[in-house]
């Protein structure tokens, strides 16, 4: 790839790595970086809170009335303010200094015992997979049925000729994530033409399923190039947030899979298919806002007007891959 000269930085190349989303959670929260995600509330008030998505873990955003000047500081932060630039705190000797918001902090919301499918995964097991009425098959595999002798015949025989060609329908995200290489088995066979694909999701098998799913920093929360209402767009982001960190909260909190009961195990997958179709729509969202030609990557990188601020975001969302 032809070498890129942008601000300070050189980039000579890129290529595209596949993630372990666990592994990257783990290292991130011990080595700081790194904050689990627990409450749905941003604010208290008019703080925010400190587990919530606006934490201030991530540090200050645009949003904020004072965002600017808040970033002119001493080592200790007793010292706030451009007013005080160059001059030294008496409190820790330090020179207050511009210091940039550490956009590579990462917010995660953790299912401690069950896992879900990786944003890019997700979206490539779809592919692989296909549809069936209308559906996608991954959808509907995830999306558990429950036995209703109330349905009418006819239906109930539609859905047992469907489940002929399609076995793994209803069978939920728990038993996925235990049963994924039967499934791409069983389906490789008969769509030859996604070889490939097919591959590389058996390869990868180890990586597809995750229980930590990455909140990238507030300040990284880009708008919809284009769009009128700005703040709709990081609304959208963090009402999706906001749901996940819902399910992932309930799930936490019936505890460890060996004391749960059937109805307890029935909860868990109607949770675990929300979040599936939360981390879905997630993808779509800041897919959106990076793609075409009035996305990030075309309006901001491509056409020189680069900033540090969207490398981040195409790794974190990784949408399961570091780019």
């Amino acid at each position: 790839m032809e070498e890129m000269i942008m601000s300070r930085s050189i980039i000579r190349g890129a290529r595209v790595v596949k993630l372990d989303l666990d592994y990257i959670c783990k290292e991130d929260l011990a080595n700081g970086k790194g904050i689990r995600l627990q409450s749905t509330e941003a604010f208290h008030k008019s703080d925010k809170v400190e587990d919530g998505l606006q934490s201030p873990f991530f540090g200050s955003d645009f949003s904020d009335e004072e965002s600017y000047s808040q970033r002119f500081r001493c080592k200790c932060g007793d010292r706030i303010g451009k007013m005080y630039e160059h001059t030294i705190c008496p409190k820790c000797g330090t020179p207050v200094e511009y210091v940039d918001v550490e956009i590579d902090k990462t917010g995660w919301i953790i299912t401690d015992h069950f896992k879900v499918l990786s944003p890019i995964y997700a979206e490539k097991l779809a592919e692989a997979l296909g549809t069936v009425e209308g559906e996608k098959v991954l959808t509907r595999i995830v999306h558990v049925e429950y036995e209703d002798n109330d349905r009418p015949i006819n239906q109930i025989e539609k859905e047992n000729e469907l489940k002929k060609k399609h076995p793994f329908i209803g069978k939920g995200m728990r038993w996925l994530a235990d049963n994924i290489k039967e499934v791409l088995d069983y389906y490789s066979e008969r769509k030859p033409n996604k070889a490939a694909l097919f591959k590389e999701l058996y390869d990868d098998s180890d990586k597809l399923f995750t229980h930590c799913i990455p909140v990238y920093s507030s300040v990284l929360r880009l708008e919809q190039p284009g769009e009128k209402d700005k703040k709709l767009y990081k609304l959208r982001i963090n009402t999706i947030y906001q749901s996940l960190i819902r399910s992932s909260n309930a799930i936490n909190e019936l505890g460890d899979p060996v004391d749960m009961t059937e109805v307890d195990l029935d909860i868990i997958d109607r949770y675990l298919y929300q979040m599936h179709l939360d981390i879905m729509n997630l993808f779509t969202e800041v897919f959106n806002i990076l793609n075409g030609k009035k996305g990030v990557i075309a309006s901001r990188v491509i056409s020189g007007r680069w900033t540090k601020k969207v490398m981040p975001t195409l790794n974190l969302l990784n949408c399961g891959n570091a780019a």
